[in-house]
């Protein structure tokens, strides 16, 4: 009989997490449509209800595909709600890319030059750094990692407070230098996970909890296939 009970109020529970969930979506695609989400004044001066219907001006060497700027409005409606998100297009879609807009746009139309964090595989470092190289080079993105040694020279100079802009580090070094990371006021976090990442949330594993950070936005390519895209 208790066990029954349990039950019905755990059905109940399922409900009101689904109520919840579908009251956000509604409120973002209100948003994304122009209207102002409840408790939010739209007739303020703040910048906020804007679709953005060009990409950043500092995306250089490139020109961003319809799909990826809709993405990009989608991330900008998350960041503007303080809301984690997923970004799961399939691989070859320019997830990548379409990150590194969004820290574009924040600095471009926001006055937001960071400090950011964006946590990835040990195996991607490298391209993550290339790849902002190479799409937005006005962002200051370094790489923090290596031995014990090379960890303290970045300390005092590469990943010093106002020497960049954007962290991008592994999992590994978020645990081992979270003393260093938690001394940033960090605007933003990029998590790029893999399909069997034992990362499965943005807020249930050590990494999130080693630097206190508003938001999150995961990256990663989906277990099962994405329906086909229209053109």
């Amino acid at each position: 009989m208790g066990g029954a009970k349990k039950k019905k109020g755990g059905k109940r529970g399922a409900h009101r997490a689904e109520h919840a969930e579908a009251d956000e979506d509604a409120e973002l695609l209100a948003d994304e449509d122009g209207a102002a989400p409840r408790g939010v004044d739209a007739s303020a001066d703040q910048g906020v209800h804007h679709r953005l219907e060009v990409q950043p001006s500092i995306i250089a060497h490139g020109k961003m595909r319809p799909y990826q700027l809709a993405a990009l409005n989608w991330m900008i409606h998350l960041y503007d709600n303080g809301v984690n998100g997923i970004l799961a297009d399939e691989m070859g879609l320019g997830k990548t890319l379409q990150t590194i807009s969004l820290l574009a746009y924040l600095r471009e139309f926001r006055g937001i030059r960071g400090p950011h964090l964006v946590i990835v595989p040990k195996s991607t470092l490298g391209n993550w750094c290339n790849e902002f190289a190479r799409w937005c080079p006005s962002i200051r993105a370094v790489k923090f990692h290596g031995t014990a040694e090379e960890r303290a020279e970045q300390r005092a100079t590469s990943v010093a407070p106002g020497a960049f802009d954007v962290c991008v580090t592994s999992y590994e070094m978020v645990i081992r230098e979270k003393s260093h990371l938690k001394r940033f006021h960090w605007r933003g976090r990029g998590l790029n996970t893999r399909r069997a990442s034992p990362v499965a949330t943005c807020d249930a594993t050590p990494v999130p909890r080693a630097c206190d950070v508003p938001r999150c936005l995961r990256s990663r390519t989906p277990s099962l296939p994405a329906p086909p895209m229209a053109e």
